[in-house]
C-alpha cells in the first residue's frame, strides 16, 4: 500500500483530489488486479506530465518552411512547441510563457539573434531560460560572439536532421 501511496503522491498539486479518491477507492478494493491496473496508470500519467513539463520550446526560426519541418517532428516526440518567426514577437512570447530551451536564429529581419541575446540576459526574469543559438553561421568569431552574448550552446542547421535535433534537445533537457 505504502507504494501505491508514494506513486499517487508524485503527481502534481493540483492532483490531491485525485489522488485522495483513488486511495480511497484502493483501501475499498479487495482485488490485487484492479489495485495493480490503477498504480501502473496513475504512474504512467505522472510519467507522462514529468515528461510534457520538461519539453517545452521555442523555436524563432524566419524561415517558416524550416521551422514548420523541424517543429512537427519536435511535435510528433511530444514537445510542446512554440515557433516564432521574428525578434520581436519572440520577446513577447517569453515574457508571457516559459520555457526549458530556446533555439534562436541569428540571422533575423528585424532583431538579430546577438541583440535578442543581449536583450534576454540583461532582463532578470527572462535570463535564466537556457538558449541555444541555431545558426548555418559556422565562423568560430560568430560562434565566440554568441556565447558572449549570453548564448549557452551553439547549434548549426546543417549539421541536424530533424530527427537528429529531437535526439539533441533531449540531451540538453537532461
Amino acid at each position: 500500500m505504502v507504494w501505491i501511496y508514494w506513486a499517487l503522491s508524485r503527481l502534481r498539486k493540483c492532483r490531491r483530489i485525485f489522488n485522495f479518491l483513488i486511495l480511497q477507492f484502493l483501501k475499498i478494493t479487495k482485488l490485487a488486479i484492479i489495485k495493480f491496473i490503477i498504480f501502473f496508470s496513475c504512474l504512467c500519467y505522472y510519467k507522462y506530465i514529468n515528461y510534457m513539463a520538461k519539453n517545452r520550446i521555442l523555436m524563432i526560426e524566419d524561415e517558416r518552411d524550416l521551422a514548420g519541418i523541424y517543429s512537427l517532428q519536435m511535435k510528433m516526440s511530444g514537445m510542446d512547441v512554440v515557433v516564432a518567426s521574428n525578434g520581436t514577437e519572440a520577446l513577447e512570447i517569453l515574457q508571457k510563457q516559459s520555457f526549458n530551451l530556446v533555439l534562436l536564429d541569428l540571422l533575423m529581419p528585424d532583431i538579430d539573434g546577438f541583440e535578442m541575446l543581449r536583450q534576454i540576459k540583461g532582463d532578470s526574469k527572462l535570463k535564466k531560460n537556457k538558449i541555444y543559438a541555431w545558426s548555418n553561421l559556422t565562423q568560430k568569431k560568430q560562434i565566440e560572439l554568441a556565447k558572449k552574448c549570453g548564448a549557452d550552446g551553439f547549434l548549426i542547421k546543417s549539421e541536424y536532421t530533424p530527427s537528429s535535433l529531437v535526439e539533441k534537445v533531449n540531451e540538453l533537457l537532461k
